[in-house]
């Protein structure tokens, strides 16, 4: 079987998946065994809007995501709560320390913080 230089002149030349969070392409011809290099697709739904899906490599922050999110549907990241498995996902937390796999959902609320907080003494008992 004929080995394949890494020089540009001999690399395929085939299309690859772009990114929507980092912008960098896919390249099927890296070693796709390292796991911190290897992308998945990741969806985030959210109740009443389309599914999102993005592509995003395994040891970028998940805050990139969140906010691409925010900024293609017009909605405001401090007002929103994504969760992965009912845990809510932190800015800095990546697919990799989440050990996300291709094809997981992130699910997004209504951040609701508060609420009626009054005790029996508001309701004058």
């Amino acid at each position: 079987m004929e080995r394949r230089s890494s020089s540009p002149q001999n690399r395929a030349q085939s299309p690859n998946p772009v990114s929507s969070v980092t912008g960098e392409k896919g390249n099927s011809s890296n070693n796709n065994n390292n796991a911190d290099t290897k992308t998945v697709k990741i969806t985030v739904q959210k109740e009443h809007t389309n599914d999102v899906t993005f592509l995003v490599k395994r040891n970028a922050a998940l805050g990139k995501l969140m906010f691409k999110y925010c900024l293609q549907l017009g909605l405001n990241e401090k007002a929103l709560k994504f969760t992965y498995l009912g845990k809510q996902v932190k800015d800095y937390e990546t697919p990799l320390g989440l050990e996300m796999e291709d094809e997981d959902v992130i699910d997004c609320f209504a951040d609701q913080t508060g609420g009626y907080g009054c005790s029996r003494e508001c309701d004058g008992y």
